[in-house]
């Protein structure tokens, strides 16, 4: 079975390369759905863990975060990027606006879950490339992210508008009224 996907890893390769022959449709022909299904399934899982890696708060605390980038996923085929930014970052950028969308429309999730899954996304990817981001959150989200990081789970804070800057790994907030 292994051999099967690894065979189908670099059929794939080939194609995807221009290398491709007529040989190496054979390999992509010899191959079950359920080959094919599992292969892609694990593709997605990889991508999911690379998401996860760059947002640990969010993915451990959003507890429908997996499942709504799956869905997300399916519906939006990932294409080819050759930017600066890590792989999971780039796909939570590329995600954040739907998921963000369907976490604030979600009476289920913390009302702070939103705001916390752009915090993190805005400054990992400041990180990364060194550019600026901006965000308004309807909460104090750094406050949030610093409980989360010491084990508490906040319940309920109060709505508190905050304007952030992220620039390289420097961040800035003021309140706004």
């Amino acid at each position: 079975m292994m051999r099967e996907l690894a065979r189908l890893q670099d059929a794939l390769a080939a194609v995807v390369t221009g290398a491709a022959h007529e040989a190496d449709a054979t390999p992509l022909a010899g191959l079950s759905g359920d080959d094919v299904a599992r292969y892609a399934r694990g593709l997605r899982r990889k991508r999911w863990q690379e998401v996860a890696r760059s947002l640990p708060l969010s993915a451990r605390v959003i507890v429908g975060l997996e499942a709504r980038y799956d869905r997300w996923l399916c519906a939006h085929p990932p294409v080819a990027c050759d930017g600066v930014l890590p792989p999971g970052l780039a796909e939570a950028s590329r995600a954040l606006a739907d998921l963000t969308r369907g976490l604030g429309a979600d009476p289920g999730e913390a009302s702070w879950a939103a705001d916390l899954l752009a915090f993190e996304v805005a400054a990992g990817c400041a990180r990364a490339d060194g550019g600026r981001r901006e965000l308004r959150a309807r909460h104090a989200v750094h406050e949030i992210a610093a409980e989360l990081r010491v084990g508490l789970v906040p319940v309920d804070p109060p709505l508190a508008p905050h304007a952030y800057v992220f620039e390289g790994s420097a961040m800035r907030w003021r309140r706004l009224p």
